[in-house]
């Protein structure tokens, strides 16, 4: 196994696959655009719905949980769709296509402050989004990079996308208090529109796989040999929704501030860049589950004292702590899920497509049980829990059935 010096490791087309370069140089455009956003839009939906339908925190919290239900049941009912598409049109398309449905997502937020019918064409439009781009995203690094280098390619990718992030929140925070969020949107749209453009000159189509059905999909899910790793994935994303579309709240509530969030938001992806570097060479060096398991334990933990935040330095510390020693949770996860779509005598394009399913009724649950926490004056002790747990649901990954 190879391990790259660092001015190798960040951008050198000679030793990364073209669909992989192409991934990302499309992450750094694409990346750039939704920093600006990504962690203002669970905020605006807050606010907005408390401006709707009454200002109180449970009306708010429902009206976030409410968009991403119907953003994820979109997505559930394009992904099968998608796959489909992305075999007989190839990446190129669906790219493109995922593309288009971003950019209505932009349009109709923007529109939902006079009209409230676009939050649910907003959050339909960002549904599609979703297995169009990710599936392609997931195949092209599965299909395309170099199984003994998985975590130095992923890690690669994560530090293209922290480094906009170094800047995007900051500027993103900046933009809402001057400008507003409508000078915000419009200026995620513009970038996104020339994200495409990186996968005019990649492979278009997938290797070694055929046409993703209904039948084989279901026969994934129920396949025990992959029971492990449906464990995995729904620990995993209860993480990611949690602190994707719940975490950004609890900022606002604490910070009270759009900057101080933004600026906060790119220190923590500056200092994780550094830890990005470091996990993915040591994902590749280090095989066993201790990489993994570290980082499950760090980011249980995190969650654990996140619940008990109160103040805006604790709030501070723990996400610097989040976003430096989280890259050891998230790089030898994502590098194992890579090794085993590629070490199954399975089609490649299959394991993706299964693992959105997956993820769409973790998505489902997860808001389900979030629901019955909001009414609770220990909701963010739940919330954040329920996180910590998914943390520790992670380790099943590298659990193989006998």
């Amino acid at each position: 196994m190879k391990i790259y010096p660092l001015n190798q490791f960040l951008l050198l087309k000679k030793n990364t696959p073209s669909g992989v370069f192409a991934i990302y140089l499309n992450i750094a455009i694409r990346t750039t655009a939704l920093s600006l956003v990504n962690i203002f839009i669970p905020i605006y939906l807050f606010l907005e719905a408390q401006s709707y339908f009454g200002n109180d925190i449970i009306i708010g919290l429902y009206g976030v949980a409410a968009y991403y239900f119907i953003d994820r049941l979109a997505a559930l009912i394009f992904t099968v769709p998608a796959a489909q598409f992305i075999f007989h049109f190839g990446f190129r398309g669906s790219i493109f296509l995922s593309n288009f449905f971003l950019v209505l997502t932009l349009v109709f937020l923007n529109a939902a402050a006079h009209n409230p019918i676009y939050f649910i064409l907003a959050a339909v439009a960002g549904g599609a989004v979703t297995p169009f781009y990710w599936i392609a995203y997931h195949t092209i690094f599965a299909g395309d990079g170099i199984i003994d280098n998985f975590g130095q390619e992923i890690s690669r990718a994560n530090i293209i996308s922290s480094l906009a992030y170094v800047i995007g929140p900051g500027l993103g925070g900046v933009i809402i208090v001057f400008y507003g969020f409508p000078v915000l949107f419009v200026s995620a749209l513009l970038i996104v529109l020339l994200s495409g453009l990186p996968f005019l000159f990649a492979p278009n189509l997938p290797q070694k796989n055929h046409p993703v059905s209904y039948p084989e999909i279901l026969e994934w899910l129920k396949n025990p040999s992959h029971q492990n790793e449906e464990i995995a994935y729904f620990g995993r994303h209860i993480f990611e929704i949690v602190g994707g579309f719940f975490y950004p709240i609890f900022m606002f509530l604490i910070a009270k501030s759009f900057e101080r969030i933004g600026f906060l938001t790119s220190l923590s992806f500056l200092l994780g860049i550094i830890a990005t570097y470091f996990a993915g060479r040591a994902g590749d060096k280090y095989k066993g589950p201790w990489l993994l398991k570290f980082g499950s334990l760090v980011t249980f933990f995190i969650w654990l004292g996140r619940s008990l935040t109160t103040q805006f330095w604790q709030l501070a510390t723990l996400d610097l702590s989040m976003k430096s020693l989280g890259a050891f949770y998230s790089v030898p996860f994502d590098s194992m899920t890579y090794q085993r779509s590629r070490n199954k005598d399975e089609n490649v394009l299959t394991f993706i497509t299964a693992r959105e399913i997956i993820v769409s009724f973790v998505y489902f649950l997860t808001f389900f049980i979030v629901g019955l926490i909001i009414p609770f004056d220990w909701r963010w002790k739940g919330i954040f829990g329920l996180a910590a747990l998914g943390s520790l649901l992670s380790i099943k990954m590298w659990e193989k059935e006998d």
